[in-house]
């Protein structure tokens, strides 16, 4: 058995010196790719989706709220509006009963 696996390693010993160098960098550069590769698929289908996801959903939070800010401004608008016509008319109407008590 050890002469199997002395034999076995001197072969292998062989092979890669043939080959000149390991195949260690090829390996090294092969691994990194994959690292990369994976990485690079992972953010574009899984990291950006689930950000915009939530993105999105606190926007549309925001959103609310500031249409909730818009119309309670417009409703305050109005209201004073409102409140300037009735003031406005009182006023009209004072006005032309002084003017009915002015003798011409």
């Amino acid at each position: 058995m050890k002469l199997f696996l002395l034999a076995g390693s001197t072969s292998a010993a062989a092979v890669a010196g043939a080959l000149g160098q390991p195949p260690f960098d090829s390996l090294g550069n092969l691994t990194a790719t994959a690292i990369l590769g994976w990485y690079a698929w992972h953010t574009a289908s899984r990291s950006i989706p689930e950000m915009l996801a939530v993105f999105r959903g606190e926007l549309a939070a925001e959103r609310d709220v500031h249409r909730a800010g818009i119309e309670a401004l417009r409703q305050e608008l109005s209201a004073d509006r409102d409140a300037r016509h009735r003031d406005h008319a009182l006023l009209v109407q004072a006005l032309d009963r002084l003017l009915d008590r002015i003798p011409t």
